[in-house]
């Protein structure tokens, strides 16, 4: 009965409907910028191919900063041109904030702003559907997905190295998560009542030649992988 009953306080607390994800980075905020503001820079560490076009119809280069009103339709490595998502620009300011529609699965807000002496990278994903799958896809599974693409992010603005897996034969593995079907790694129950923390290891192999610099590295290097322990907290 006690263990009933802090389960259903949890998930009372919980406010299925938004979630928060954040990590510093040590790259200058107008790169940053850059990366989540312009075709080719989502490319850089998120997309396999990123899309957009102004409400005229004019297709954005991959150099060209998107703008307000633009619709995208974003592609991942590992996943056909079917499993895609489409979406609007529904802000953005030019220097440190974005923010679009992610399709059912909610509106997301890119903010970046010092702390500490730190430079931050925030997303927020809100409006997602609190039904039993809005829960499991859009609030849990899209947390981990956007937690991975951040270490990614940061990853490659800090020691130019690309964690996504770009084999298509190279399949379920953590490397080439998406966010609308990560998941399915994990096999967890739907609902998950009593989940608070989930504890995840993410491991990148690197040919024995390419080792890379540990120096430059976000998280540590072990032989010749890369290994972080990191948790995913659903707030």
């Amino acid at each position: 009965m006690i263990r009933s009953t802090t389960k259903n306080s949890m998930m009372k607390d919980l406010d299925k409907s938004r979630f928060a994800v954040r990590i510093p980075v040590k790259a200058p905020v107008e790169k940053i910028f850059r990366s989540w503001s312009t075709p080719g820079g989502l490319e850089h560490f998120f997309l396999r191919q990123a899309l957009f076009h102004s409400p005229e119809g004019m297709k954005r280069e991959a150099d060209d900063a998107i703008e307000v009103g633009d619709t995208y339709h974003w592609l991942w490595w590992g996943y056909s041109d079917d499993d895609s998502e489409r979406g609007e620009v529904l802000e953005q300011n030019g220097k440190d904030q974005l923010r679009f529609s992610f399709g059912k699965a909610g509106i997301c807000t890119l903010s970046i702003y010092e702390e500490e002496g730190e430079t931050l990278v925030e997303l927020i994903q809100e409006n997602i559907p609190t039904d039993d799958n809005g829960f499991r896809y859009y609030h849990m599974g899209c947390k981990q997905g956007w937690s991975f693409y951040l270490t990614n992010l940061k990853s490659v603005l800090e020691g130019g190295i690309d964690l996504r897996n770009r084999n298509p034969k190279l399949t379920r593995v953590l490397s080439s998560i998406t966010l609308k079907t990560s998941l399915t790694l994990i096999s967890l129950p739907s609902p998950a009542p009593g989940f608070t923390i989930l504890p995840f290891r993410l491991i990148v192999l690197f040919p024995a030649s390419q080792v890379p610099d540990t120096t430059m590295m976000p998280v540590p290097i072990l032989s010749t992988q890369v290994e972080m322990n990191s948790f995913f907290e659903l707030s």
